[in-house]
């Protein structure tokens, strides 16, 4: 395996023999495998394959290579690798300025139980 930099360039990845070939799910695994292996940590083969599958499905659904590559830290970190999608999706709304404080949060969550409520008749 590859080593890989430690800036992931969105155009591209330099192979070794000097190609340039668009950024890959495997190029995520292995740049996630070299800093946990950095830090001393061995990422399983069954669990690279399964996060390479998911890294494959997000760059295929236009999630970007930095975005893939923090979502499979953040989850790899936590120990939950089933969790990349979710990641990916906060790491996503987070970048676009969507994500919320809690008290932004629990705000929106009255208002929407007060929305949901209005399709309803108390009366019944």
């Amino acid at each position: 395996m590859e080593r890989h930099p430690e800036k992931i360039a969105v155009d591209g990845i330099t192979r070794k023999d000097g190609s340039v070939t668009p950024f890959n799910a495997a190029d995520a695994v292995a740049a996630v495998c070299d800093a946990a292996a950095e830090h001393g940590i061995h990422i399983p083969p069954t669990l690279r394959a399964r996060a390479g599958k998911t890294a494959k499905q997000l760059l295929e659904d236009g999630f970007s290579a930095p975005q893939v590559v923090t979502a499979m830290v953040i989850a790899i970190r936590r120990g939950r690798v089933d969790l990349i999608e979710q990641v990916a999706l906060d790491v996503q709304a987070a970048g676009a300025g969507w994500s919320m404080s809690p008290k932004q949060y629990y705000r929106e969550l009255d208002d929407l139980r007060e929305l949901a409520s209005s399709y309803f008749d108390r009366k019944s």
